[in-house]
């Protein structure tokens, strides 16, 4: 029990360094000195740095499969949408060394570069089916052209949000709950009314506007 509670103090203290510094500039050595440990006892649970950014990743990519599941038993509804993006924006900060570090990372551990882009596939199939599940339910209108876009553009925004935001001077005050307001300024034009006005004040709430 304590050396499984060790190995995941070890992941713990490397997600928080490596959110703040970047990989680039988190070593072995320095995450055992962050947590009072010597390298050797590090070494024992994970043999470089490597096996633990592949290790946090396996951890992203399962919460990312979690979240990206779609309602199975019925049509998703607006709340859905919120809920969704809200539950995603949580997970991609959480594990925000991924996004900000990902050709590095990619280059260490080739195989790492699949299986985001299994995470990317399935997030645009989630979306997909998001969108034509409104649609099906009557409360968006889009060709199939426009949902196709509207499809590839929230997956876009979800990737490259965190990018954006570090070179904004603004970068304080644009937490997920922006994050969330930018996708949903995307659905807005394509929803009828009232599902529209009812989807902007739900998020306008969410923002404390």
């Amino acid at each position: 029990m304590a050396r499984r509670k060790t190995k995941d103090l070890i992941l713990d203290t490397a997600l928080a360094l490596f959110n703040e510094a970047g990989v680039a500039h988190v070593s072995t050595n320095l995450i055992a000195e962050e947590m009072e440990i010597s390298p050797g006892n590090l070494y024992y649970h994970f043999r470089s740095k490597d096996d633990i950014v592949a290790a946090l990743f396996e951890c992203y990519e399962q919460e990312m499969l979690a979240t990206l599941a779609v309602p199975g038993e019925r049509l998703p509804d607006l709340e859905d949408i919120w809920f969704f993006l809200h539950s995603l924006f949580e997970v991609i900060g959480r594990y925000r060394f991924i996004y900000r570090n990902f050709s590095d990372i990619s280059h260490a551990k080739r195989g790492l570069r699949r299986r985001f882009q299994s995470v990317l596939a399935l997030k645009s199939h989630t979306a997909a089916t998001f969108i034509a599940g409104l649609v099906e339910s009557g409360i968006m209108q889009a060709s199939t052209a426009e949902r196709d876009a509207l499809a590839k553009n929230i997956v876009l925004l979800t990737t490259s949000w965190l990018s954006f935001v570090e070179v904004m001077p603004e970068a304080d005050s644009m937490g997920p709950e922006q994050a969330v307001w930018q996708v949903i300024s995307l659905v807005l034009p394509f929803l009828r009314q009232p599902e529209r006005s009812q989807l902007e004040h739900l998020t306008l709430a969410y923002l404390g506007v």
